[in-house]
């Protein structure tokens, strides 16, 4: 050993002896093996030979992940050296493992890992090996398995409400449970048998499945409380539970039969439960107008004497007046339809107190070009109202494939939990309220507290729009229930088409602008009883219908249910065209179509975005582009879209999201479309429109440089399109 010409180098003033034996113990360490020798410092260095065995720590105490969570994993015991001796051997040291292994993961669409923290993180059901390495050397792998996402959060709405305990009848509430899994999605499991509701107590309140009806014949204030347990897929292996607080009111209608307000829905607005009255019923007196094979729904609302109202439409006993089956029905739900022209009335019976309202059946009702609305709005319900007016804004909606089918990529198993609902809005009109454009008008109403004009208006469409009362035609039940009749023969036919629902320039009609490729997403066609869902198979995936023999013709979506739109993998891009097809029920010779456009973005964007863009910013600049009949009927609009699709329409192609890699299919993205991005933004530069237009331009310019930024991950400042000859602000 060399000990003594190294001390031999240090400098020998007392003053300094601190630093020197610092130093000293320094290098000693530096010429040490690692089982304490000591090593000359002209020897080779330590050469890493072996890395120690890989542990994992799983949520919960658990062995495994599910889509959403983390698993933490770190090397356990030290590394493995190879040291050269004095004498040229070689032998084996274990020591503290280097400060640059990096973490891998060979199935990375599973289960990505941290490179420098180890943290494993779930996204797809399935396997993969996470390793930890430095250079040539690598560990053993130690496997991860991810499964289906858990539920993680549970929640009961309404959380509170107010019940009526009636003499003889209690109203009742439809509370709902909404699960939230470990990859951010949700589920509303309210009717599900993995969800048990419970009352605290049942001489006040009981529930039959998730409705809670108050005990008749309270004499005091009572008060329950209602628990959800859920006991379905949950992260902790247990279960998930949540409450809600019910009080019940003694009380009883006030002012007999007019304390019963029979209301159809619109110009009612739904609303559940109990509230502070809000006032006399609505046109008692007038009569319920519908044509024959129409349907309105009935809301009945109770007056109480104690100041509350409630929805008791579940609670009452509805019948149609006597004599009257033959001209409309009345079911259990409050859905009148119209059978055959005459009068009669609809009787809502409540605690002994029966209420009328005069019902009449019309025929020689017809449709219009404008009598058909197709639209989708995040949150709407089956039972919400809308004018047609409103719903002619609608016709966009911007969703990404995950959206539309939650969780599942490669060999992973799939259970789609989220979809889009489009929805068909329809009015008929008497034949002599068509306009030569063979549009439904009617007289506009004068503005609110001013009087009718002294000459009478003019009837126009947009009156009609905005005064009609339409049905929701979204999900129709078949003609005919006997064995051979056709179940898609309902009344309402959806399709999904590659394209944009806009006006052909050439017709100048309105219609599906399509493309030359298949659609990034489907329409449901076959009515589903009481609610659109999703059908599946045993595998979790949407049930699409064998081809035909024949012809090997497939008719999409024709096992889904009616305007519900879904897709069948992560990974899709593009634009759509969903539109529905009405007949008229007195003439299913006459029919109307309507559309709108749904664009599909690729699951990849929240990889390139880093979960910093969910796609709003787009949709919101997209949608007034699609959401107005004058903007819809641009010309340059049409052209640029075009352009969008077509460029799009091959990379639809050329994806094979169910067995390819992530990193491939984002891949594929950025390659076809920096070979879009320069021709569209000159079609756009040499767009020659006039000045009141180029404010359009200027947004779409805009949102198709969203589009584009969205998919590449290179966002582009907008415009500021108040510059370009309009006060339209930048999307």
């Amino acid at each position: 050993m060399r000990i003594a010409s190294l001390l031999s180098l240090l400098p020998r003033s007392t003053s300094r002896a601190a630093p020197v034996s610092i130093l000293i113990a320094a290098l000693l360490v530096a010429a040490c093996g690692g089982d304490g020798s000591l090593r000359s410092p002209d020897l080779p260095p330590l050469r890493l030979i072996g890395i120690g065995q890989l542990a994992c720590t799983y949520p919960n105490g658990g062995s495994s992940i599910a889509v959403g969570q983390t698993a933490n994993c770190q090397v356990v015991g030290g590394c493995t050296f190879r040291r050269v001796n004095e004498d040229g051997s070689t032998s084996q040291v274990v020591g503290a493992c280097p400060d640059d292994l990096t973490f891998s993961s060979n199935r990375p669409n599973v289960a990505p890992v941290d490179a420098d923290t180890g943290v494993v993180t779930g996204v797809s059901p399935g396997t993969t090996d996470i390793t930890a390495g430095s250079g040539d050397v690598e560990s053993n792998p130690v496997t991860v398995t991810v499964n289906n996402a858990c539920g993680e959060d549970f929640a009961v709405t309404p959380a509170a409400t107010t019940l009526i305990s009636g003499p003889t009848t209690g109203t009742s509430q439809l509370f709902t449970a909404i699960v939230t899994f470990s990859d951010g999605t949700t589920l509303d499991v309210s009717t599900s048998g993995n969800t048990a509701w419970a009352s605290s107590n049942e001489s006040v309140v009981t529930f039959s499945s998730n409705q809670a009806t108050a005990v008749p014949g309270l004499s005091a204030q009572a008060s329950a409380t209602a628990t959800a347990t859920y006991s379905g897929n949950v992260c902790t292996g247990g279960t998930l539970t949540d409450t809600a607080a019910i009080t019940v009111n003694p009380s009883q209608i006030g002012g007999g039969a007019s304390g019963i307000c029979i209301e159809t829905v619109p110009p009612a607005g739904v609303f559940t439960g109990c509230r502070a009255d809000t006032g006399a019923c609505l046109t008692p007196g007038e009569a319920i107008e519908l044509a024959a094979g129409e349907t309105r729904q009935l809301q009945i609302r109770g007056r109480f004497d104690n100041g509350e109202e409630c929805n008791i439409t579940s609670d009452t006993t509805l019948s149609i007046g006597a004599g009257g089956e033959g001209i409309a029905t009345v079911d259990e739900l409050g859905v009148l339809t119209g059978v055959g022209a005459g009068d009669t009335a609809v009787n809502a019976e409540f605690d002994g107190i029966t209420a009328s309202r005069p019902v009449e059946v019309v025929v020689n009702q017809v449709l219009g070009r404008n009598s058909l609305q197709v639209f989708a709005r995040s949150g709407f319900q089956e039972t919400d109202t809308i004018t047609l007016a409103d719903a002619q804004n609608l016709k966009f909606a911007c969703v990404g494939a995950n959206d539309l089918v939650s969780t599942g990529l490669g060999d992973g198993s799939r259970q789609p939990r989220g979809f889009l609902k489009a929805f068909a809005f329809a009015a008929r009109c008497d034949s002599t309220a068509l306009d030569e454009d063979g549009n439904c008008t009617a007289v506009p109403a004068p503005p609110d507290g001013e009087d009718p004009p002294a000459e009478p208006l003019e009837p126009s469409p947009e009156a009609f729009l905005a005064q009609a009362l339409p049905q929701n035609v979204s999900n129709l039940p078949p003609k005919s229930t006997e064995p051979g009749s056709d179940p898609l023969d309902d009344g309402i036919h959806w399709e999904s088409v590659a394209g944009y629902w806009a006006v052909n320039p050439a017709t100048e009609e309105f219609e599906c602008i399509q493309e030359a490729s298949n659609p990034s997403a489907n329409a449901g066609d076959l009515y589903v009883e009481g609610e659109r869902v999703i059908a599946l198979d045993e595998g979790g995936m949407p049930i699409e219908p064998e081809a035909d023999g024949e012809t090997g013709e497939v008719d999409l979506g024709a096992l889904q249910a009616n305007g519900v739109v879904y897709s069948d993998a992560l990974v899709r891009v593009g634009f759509n065209c969903v539109t529905a097809t009405y007949e008229n029920p007195e003439n299913p010779a006459e029919t109307v179509t309507n559309g709108m456009t749904v664009l599909v973005l690729p699951v990849t964007n929240d990889i390139l975005f880093d979960g910093s863009n969910d796609g709003n910013a787009l949709c919101e600049s997209l949608a007034p582009l699609f959401g107005s009949e004058s903007l819809l009927g641009l010309v340059e609009v049409t052209n640029v879209l075009s352009s969008v699709t077509s460029s799009l329409s091959p990379l639809l192609e050329g994806l094979d999201p169910v067995t390819g890699t992530l990193d491939g299919l984002v891949t594929t993205l950025l390659n076809g479309l920096e070979l879009i991005t320069e021709p569209l933004i000159d079609l756009l530069d040499g767009i020659l429109i006039d000045p009141v237009v180029d404010p359009l331009a200027c947004q779409l310019t805009n949102a198709v440089d969203g589009l584009l930024g969205l998919l590449t991950g290179n966002p582009s400042i907008p415009q500021e399109c108040s510059d370009f000859g309009g006060d339209v602000p930048a999307p």
